[in-house]
This record gives structure tokens, C-alpha cells and sequence, in this order.
């Protein structure tokens, strides 16, 4: 049997009209629904869950019902609503300055650095510093 709770699609669609204030407007009002999806979908932050595939009937998401979105393509919609909100933090390329871009366009979802990290770790995520990052490469 599929579970049942919110979705990171509905949280996409809703942070990528939203231009201002997008942490007090949308994130911080989420963050119940939020927490409710990664109490399931946490279980994939281990080095195990490399293995497991999509369409299995122990997918909690799905129950192997491929009429539901499987874990792994709602872990997929959060990893594009981490996209959108680290747009603000990227430079606009040179080739869209070529083309008439503004070189002070500002992209949707607009948050702060620190919104960015509170959000995450509001849902129970650590940062993790370049330090550590560097050395948890191969």
C-alpha cells in the first residue's frame, strides 16, 4: 500500500512562481509538510539505499504500485527544489550577458543564504563544510 503525504512537486510548483520572499511566503509554511515527507523518505539518506531501485514493493512511497510516484522521484522533486533555491546564488553566464541578459537578474524562489540553510536544516539536514566536503571526495 502506498503512503500517503506531501509531495516536493506541489513545494516546486509553488516556490517557482514566487519571486519575493519566497522563505516567509512558501518554505517556512511548508516546513510541517515538509518534515511529514522526509520522515519516509529520510530512510534514503543511508549509504544502503544506493541499491535500492524504484517499483519494488518495499518502496514506502509506492508500495511497488507503478500508478505513484516511487521514493526515489520524490526525493527527485526535492532535489529540484534544492535547484531552484540555490538559482540566486549563481553568477548569470557571459554567454547571457551576450544575449541581453541583465547582469543583475535576480531568479525566482529569492532567498537569503541563511533562509537557505535554515530551511534545510529545518528538515533535519547538517551542513556541510567545504573542509569536510573535500575530504569526503574521492
Amino acid at each position: 500500500m502506498p503512503a500517503d503525504f506531501p509531495s516536493f512537486r506541489m513545494l516546486f510548483h509553488e516556490l517557482a512562481p514566487c519571486a519575493e520572499d519566497a522563505y516567509h511566503k512558501v518554505l517556512l509554511p511548508w516546513i510541517p509538510k515538509a518534515r511529514e515527507a522526509m520522515s519516509v523518505l529520510g530512510r534514503y539518506g543511508g549509504l544502503e539505499a544506493i541499491h535500492w531501485r524504484k517499483d519494488t514493493p518495499d518502496d514506502l512511497c509506492s508500495g511497488g504500485d507503478t500508478s505513484y510516484y516511487s521514493c526515489l522521484e520524490r526525493l527527485y522533486a526535492l532535489s529540484r527544489v534544492s535547484d531552484l533555491l540555490l538559482t540566486p546564488f549563481e553568477p548569470v553566464p557571459r554567454e547571457a550577458l551576450a544575449v541581453g541578459y541583465d547582469e543583475n537578474w535576480q531568479p525566482p524562489a529569492v532567498i537569503s543564504a541563511e533562509e537557505r540553510q535554515a530551511w534545510w536544516t529545518a528538515l533535519g539536514m547538517t551542513p556541510i563544510d567545504e573542509t569536510r566536503l573535500s575530504s569526503l571526495l574521492p
